[in-house]
């Protein structure tokens, strides 16, 4: 999350997709809209260089195992 610059939000975000919730899980968890999750996820995107959650969890996971 520190590498791509993503904000405290975007990464409580990141954290529910990676524990594979969908955009209402994610509002409802963090008491936000669903367009406001999109957002979030848009950036994220946009940040991490990718343009599906399929990606975005093929780097959450490559960076872990680099991590171990």
């Amino acid at each position: 999350a520190q590498q791509h610059r993503l904000t405290v939000r975007e990464t409580d975000v990141l954290r529910l997709v990676c524990q594979g919730k969908n955009n209402p899980e994610i509002a409802e968890a963090l008491f936000i809209s669903v367009n406001t999750v999109k957002k979030h996820l848009k950036n994220i995107f946009e940040k991490m260089g990718v343009s599906t959650r399929m990606e975005l969890m093929y780097i959450v996971n490559r960076k872990d195992d680099e991590i171990r």
